[in-house]
């Protein structure tokens, strides 16, 4: 049994070697929203709203831009004893090449928090997303091979490219589940799955593509673990993987980011790795209810040379709100702490 899932474990490694089609965060654990919506209400306080950005490539000319925003509550009716509903949003908007490539998304979110017994030792929460994708392009900044004129090329020449359309937008659905064990308050268990662009919407700026077919963004299918590990009032450690699957590429990221507790100060050093492309360290602070972390993308793959080893910066906001008042949790039915995950 034990050599059957070192041969799984082996053959899912061996599989991810294309790159995802989506845009991704390294920091995913801080974009959960946009990974799973299983995960929208925050655990720890009534409101939360978050910030992320992105800048990958900065040594090529035309760098990709990242930016991601979301805010989300929880609501817990009075009848509703150990149960809860999350409601949220987010907004994202990625910019890439040198056609000004842009994709922006906005999606309204939804969940629904089931505990199985009055300490809410296991839980399950089921989430739904909505919303709407555009995506545009500036023709007029590419350049083709009809416009070479024997020297260079000359932006005056016909493109000869016969476009459809240089802006679209469809509508856009995700679902998700999340199961979340607490051992003890101090050591709990969270593994989710969640499908994203379930309708799989067309995406193309022509009519049809080069082969006479209509090009649909494919189905992503996304898991991801994490485990929190609270060892006294001083440290704890939180490692967690995430993996995901969209036509044919896979992308799969692991690692782990150490805490320690300082007064009203938490400081957070990780180190991740996104399987065979690159190493990401990371550090991050919390105080109060407010918390920050950057990390690096350290290029490792064959395209470091193209790139001088350089691969993406990005950091993180992150704000909680209204910590006052009791909030039921997936961890049980407790009072907020004064700021994030500290007591």
């Amino acid at each position: 049994m034990k050599n059957i899932v070192y041969i799984l474990i082996a053959l899912v490694l061996m599989s991810c070697f294309g790159s995802a089609q989506d845009i991704h965060f390294s920091q995913f654990y801080n974009s959960m929203l946009f990974q799973n919506p299983a995960l929208t209400g925050p655990s720890e306080c009534m409101y939360r709203g978050s910030m992320q950005y992105r800048n990958q490539w900065q040594s090529i000319s035309k760098p990709y831009i990242s930016q991601f925003g979301a805010f989300d509550m929880q609501y817990a009716p009075k009848k509703m004893l150990f149960d809860w509903f999350g409601f949220g949003g987010f907004v994202y908007n990625d910019k890439a090449g040198s056609g000004n490539l842009q994709n922006t998304r906005a999606m309204l979110l939804g969940s629904y928090n089931k505990s199985f017994d009055t300490r809410s030792t296991f839980s399950v929460s089921l989430g739904f997303a909505l919303g709407l994708n555009n995506k545009r392009i500036d023709r007029d900044v590419l350049t083709f091979d009809s416009q070479w004129n024997g020297r260079s090329f000359d932006p005056a020449l016909a493109q000869n490219e016969n476009f459809n359309r240089t802006s679209y937008t469809y509508l856009d659905m995700n679902a998700g589940i999340l199961a979340n064990y607490s051992f003890s308050r101090y050591y709990v268990l969270q593994a989710g799955a969640s499908l994203s662009h379930i309708n799989q919407p067309k995406e193309n700026f022509f009519a049809l593509t080069k082969f006479g077919t209509e090009n649909r963004l494919g189905t992503k299918i996304l898991f991801h673990v994490d485990y929190m590990a609270r060892f006294n009032s001083v440290f704890h450690i939180r490692p967690a993987a995430i993996m995901s699957f969209q036509k044919g590429t896979c992308e799969l990221i692991y690692g782990s980011t150490q805490y320690v507790t300082l007064d009203h100060a938490r400081v957070g050093v990780g180190l991740w790795h996104r399987h065979l492309r690159d190493i990401i360290p990371t550090f991050g602070i919390e105080l109060y209810k407010f918390a920050a972390m950057v990390s690096y993308d350290i290029n490792i793959s064959s395209l470091k040379s193209a790139t001088d080893g350089n691969g993406g910066f990005e950091i993180s906001l992150t704000r909680h709100f209204n910590c006052s008042r009791k909030v039921r949790n997936r961890n049980g039915f407790e009072n907020c702490p004064s700021w994030q995950m500290v007591e």
